[in-house]
């Protein structure tokens, strides 16, 4: 991404909807999935952007971030100053660290890689046995716009073909859904819209909202957490998926055991 695009999302990402609300869903979640391993718990956050997550995923564990950006590595420390965070463009770059981890989130950054199968493998191996990984990304080609390509995405994805590529890359699906469902109609006439007025350069979606506006917005795109964690929605705008490395025939994986007992 443009190195003002960084700028905006540390300015933003600590108070517009978009990004307590999704936070506020991932984070409900990870709580749910989760099961803390007894001993060292490693958690690694990649594309860690401006590091608003590094704090919040610090509770689960020894947290660490990587990011392509230096001005998004700065940023991070800045937020995160417990967290080790490093300047990476992976997958094409090796991690500074040997370690495997319990936890990992890809939030938002598949969809800006060449081959999203080929850093899907490179993520399973990071993960240790039982470990988990957490991955968002934009939903449905059609919603496609000029923000798409402000923020240099190759894609957005069906729930179908990321569990296709989830799956070829050795990982089991524990939760797999569409969210931001219950905003998912007027965001796609504000895009449709925004296709037929669309001038100039491509412009990133995210922008200032009147303080009223992003208190409804947040609690509206906030409440799906509450429902996420009990049924998939059938549409959104993103998707959000829990998986983990694929067991042995026949072997209950750590997620399916949560699934049982939540």
């Amino acid at each position: 991404m443009k190195e003002e695009l960084y700028h905006q999302m540390r300015e933003l990402e600590n108070s517009y909807w978009w990004y307590v609300a999704r936070r506020k869903i991932i984070l409900s979640l990870v709580t749910k999935f989760f099961h803390r391993p007894e001993g060292r718990v490693r958690v690694l956050d990649i594309g860690c952007g401006t590091g608003s997550m590094l704090r919040w995923l610090a509770t689960y564990g020894e947290v660490r971030g990587i990011d392509a950006s230096p001005v998004a590595v700065t940023y991070a420390q800045d937020q995160a100053p417990t967290a080790e965070v490093r300047q990476v463009v992976f997958p094409k770059e090796p991690l500074p660290w040997r370690d495997r981890y319990n936890l990992i989130t890809l939030l938002d950054v598949l969809e800006h890689l060449d081959d999203d199968l080929g850093a899907l493998h490179h993520v399973q191996a990071l993960l240790a046995d039982g470990g988990m990984l957490v991955l968002t990304v934009p939903a449905f080609q059609f919603l496609w716009s000029g923000h798409d390509e402000a923020h240099h995405h190759r894609r957005r994805y069906t729930r179908r073909a990321l569990r296709q590529k989830l799956e070829a890359a050795g990982f089991t699906v524990a939760k797999l859904s569409y969210f931001n469902s219950l905003l998912a109609l007027p965001i796609l006439g504000v895009r449709l819209l925004g296709k037929v007025l669309r001038r100039g350069q491509p412009a990133s979606d995210l922008r200032r909202s009147p303080r009223s506006v992003n208190a409804v917005l947040t609690r509206v795109f906030g409440f799906e957490r509450f429902i996420l964690r009990f049924i998939s929605m059938p549409v959104g705008v993103s998707i959000i998926a829990i998986v983990e490395r694929a067991a042995p025939l026949g072997t209950a994986t750590a997620l399916e055991v949560a699934r049982l007992t939540n």
